[in-house]
This record gives C-alpha cells, sequence and structure tokens, in this order.
C-alpha cells in the first residue's frame, strides 16, 4: 500500500510540474496588435498637414502604430506599449518625432502654428457650437481624426493633440482645452461619436458646457 501511495504521488507531482511548461508552450509569446493601414483620402490629408505648417510625417506614424496606444491609469494621458527602439527601427521614427510622441502621449506637446490663410478658410463659430462637418471628417486635414477615432479613444486623442493648432480653426475655444481637462471619457465618447457620423453621412457638434468635461458632443 505504502509503495502504491508513493508512486500515485510521483505521478501527481510530476503532471503538476509538466503541466505549467505545456501550457506556456501554447500560449503565444506576444499578442500582436495590427498596424493602422492608412487609405489614399488620409494619406492626402497627411499631406496637407505639412502644406499648413504640421508635422505630416509624425500624424502619419502615430496613426499607423495608434493600436498600441491606450489611456494611462489616470486616464488623462496616455501610454504606448512599444520601446523607442522599435519605434525607430521598425517604424521610422527619429529622434525628435520620438520625442514629440511622448510629448503627445503626456499631454505636454505644443504642435506648431498653422498658417493664417488655414485658419481663415476654417473659421469657427462665434456661440457655443461649434462643428466638424462631414467632408471636414472624410477628406482633408482633419480626416486623421476620423481615422484615429476608428482605432479608438486612445488614438483620437493623440492625433486630437497632434493637430491641435489646425482644430482652432473650426473648433474655437474647444481646442483650446487640454486633453487631461476632457480626459480619457470624452475622447471614448467622441470617437464614437465620430464613427457614427461617418455611417450617418453627418458631422459632430460640440456644444460647451458647464459639467465635466467641459464639452459635449452630438452627431448632427
Amino acid at each position: 500500500m505504502k509503495k502504491l501511495i508513493s508512486v500515485l504521488l510521483a505521478f501527481v507531482m510530476t503532471t503538476s510540474l509538466a503541466l505549467p511548461a505545456f501550457a506556456a508552450e501554447e500560449r503565444p509569446a506576444f499578442d500582436h496588435k495590427q498596424d493602422v493601414v492608412l487609405t489614399a483620402e488620409v494619406m492626402n490629408g497627411i499631406k496637407q498637414l505639412d502644406a499648413i505648417g504640421l508635422d505630416g510625417d509624425l500624424i502619419e506614424k502615430l496613426l499607423t502604430v495608434s493600436n498600441h496606444i491606450a489611456f494611462s491609469d489616470d486616464q488623462k494621458t496616455l501610454e504606448i506599449d512599444l520601446s523607442d527602439n522599435v519605434l525607430m527601427n521598425e517604424y521610422g521614427f527619429t529622434e525628435k518625432q520620438i520625442a514629440d510622441l511622448k510629448a503627445i502621449l503626456n499631454g505636454t506637446y505644443q504642435a506648431p502654428s498653422v498658417s493664417a490663410d488655414f485658419l481663415n478658410s476654417h473659421p469657427a463659430s462665434r456661440a457655443a457650437r461649434f462643428y466638424l462637418s462631414n467632408e471636414q471628417l472624410t477628406m482633408g486635414t482633419l480626416a486623421v481624426l476620423a481615422t484615429a477615432a476608428q482605432a479608438g479613444g486612445p488614438a483620437l486623442m493623440a492625433a486630437w493633440t497632434g493637430v491641435s493648432t489646425a482644430l482652432a480653426g473650426p473648433l474655437g475655444t474647444v481646442a483650446g482645452i487640454s486633453t487631461a481637462v476632457l480626459g480619457a471619457t470624452f475622447f471614448a465618447d467622441l470617437a464614437v461619436k465620430i464613427t457614427g457620423a461617418l455611417v450617418q453621412g453627418k458631422g459632430v457638434a460640440f456644444y460647451l458646457d458647464w459639467g465635466v468635461p467641459p464639452v459635449k458632443t452630438v452627431i448632427e
């Protein structure tokens, strides 16, 4: 009997030690996220970003890796699961662009000033309602927002920061509100609104509000 028990214990111990090793072999080494493929319309809009004074190359690379961007625990900033080495060697980021990307993620990025001609051609409303039309979301410089929205709230928050000075045209006061104040909930909701507006052939209206966040969005 003792010999039988000893054999059974040895079998159980051997099996229990082998199972984790087997499970580890079955588990994928890394959950790869797909890069965002940019359409011809978006690439055309990115070229227009360069024309008005923004870093279109940075925005193109940011959109490409946007599936790797997520909200931080504080819900006010962003983080990315790619190392500097991967960003530089696999995605072609320069050292300056990596520094700019980190500034975008932590909300301290200062987008370059855009041309006066662009701002004059995209005047903001003087009322408490601001608007991004369906045309603006599907073609031209601001089409990058629609692409980012389809990748999710974190990607939209990053793209919004990257083109913030261009947003000052159509969105006026709204564009001046920091992403930390708007927060993760705002951008998660806005991503849904923009995606819905694209499906419905509509735009998105922005209303200043006394609540938190201080802006409400509606598909119109």
